[in-house]
């Protein structure tokens, strides 16, 4: 790290880093985008690459914040568009800085990045939109240049150029060609919505309540929680499992003594803390009969996310 950016990483170890201030955030991005600039005009790629990686830990910080009092005030999918954010720059930060490594152990990075996965998978969204593109017109981030199977410009994707990193901008698109449902998309912004099912964000919201902040040490266990058949008599044989298998009823804890959904145990170190075993039913979505999957929406959070990565 560029000894002129030491005193940024080392306000970021402390308690004290501005993340809700915004006017001092202002001024941090300012001070740092203008060393950049020097770098540039000085031909250092290391330095604007190290401006480039204090400015996108600082982003983070501020997007898990941002995410955790989003879900505080009970905005979920607000929430959600920050880890989704939040999670996809870890990855594109780590093949530059290994936060990983002891030396900075103390940005709490790679616990941030833990919290975001688990914080996300405490979310309900379990089935994803991907589409698929016919693109018109696709430029370089860096030097605005179209890309298509006759010309290449020599920036790598996920490269980073005078302190900016490479991305592939979609510019014109001329139709959009299949539609992917997927449990893994590149990107998780569009997520399926079946009719007639509400989501169930009650493991977010005891999370919340029973810890004092974003870093209070909280831990989510996951584990299976088996319920008598007795609950779930309205179910028929071939509807969907309860247990969220997505298998028929009949293929899966019919045959068990029990039905066993997914449960998560809460603990965390706050004055609030009640260790709390909940049974999330129906954690992924809701769904008792096949046709409600058959017939849903899709809800974007992030309509504007055009570009490849």
């Amino acid at each position: 790290m560029n000894e002129e950016l030491i005193p940024f990483i080392t306000k970021l170890k402390t308690k004290d880093f501005p993340f809700e201030d915004n006017e001092e955030i202002k001024t941090i991005f300012k001070e740092i985008r203008e060393l950049k600039q020097i770098f540039v005009n000085k031909d250092d790629q290391n330095g604007a690459k190290d401006c480039w990686i204090v400015e996108t830990i600082i982003n983070n910080r501020i997007r898990y914040e941002n995410a955790w009092i989003s879900l505080t005030q009970r905005k979920y999918e607000k929430a959600w568009r920050e880890l989704v954010f939040c999670e996809k720059w870890f990855e594109y930060l780590l093949p530059h800085f290994n936060y990983m490594d002891e030396d900075y152990s103390d940005l709490f990075l790679d616990e941030i990045e833990e919290r975001t996965k688990t914080l996300m998978s405490l979310f309900p969204y379990y089935l994803f939109f991907s589409p698929s593109y016919v693109i018109k017109k696709l430029v370089c981030s860096i030097c605005n240049e179209e890309i298509n199977p006759f010309n290449r410009c020599d920036h790598k994707l996920r490269e980073i150029y005078n302190g900016e990193i490479c991305f592939r901008i979609i510019e014109e698109i001329k139709e959009i060609n299949h539609l992917a449902l997927t449990r893994f998309p590149r990107w998780k912004l569009r997520y399926f919505k079946p009719d007639n099912v509400n989501f169930n964000y009650d493991i977010l919201s005891i999370l919340i309540d029973r810890s004092e902040n974003s870093m209070d040490g909280w831990n989510v266990i996951a584990d299976k929680l088996g319920l008598s058949h007795e609950n779930f008599k309205h179910f028929q044989p071939d509807h969907y499992c309860p247990c969220g298998s997505f298998k028929s009823y009949k293929e899966c804890c019919m045959k068990n003594d029990s039905v066993y959904i997914n449960a998560y145990r809460i603990d965390t170190n706050s004055k609030r803390n009640n260790n709390h075993f909940i049974s999330m039913r129906f954690r992924q979505i809701k769904v008792e009969e096949e046709e409600k999957i058959q017939h849903g929406s899709s809800v974007i959070v992030d309509p504007e996310a055009f570009y490849f990565d």
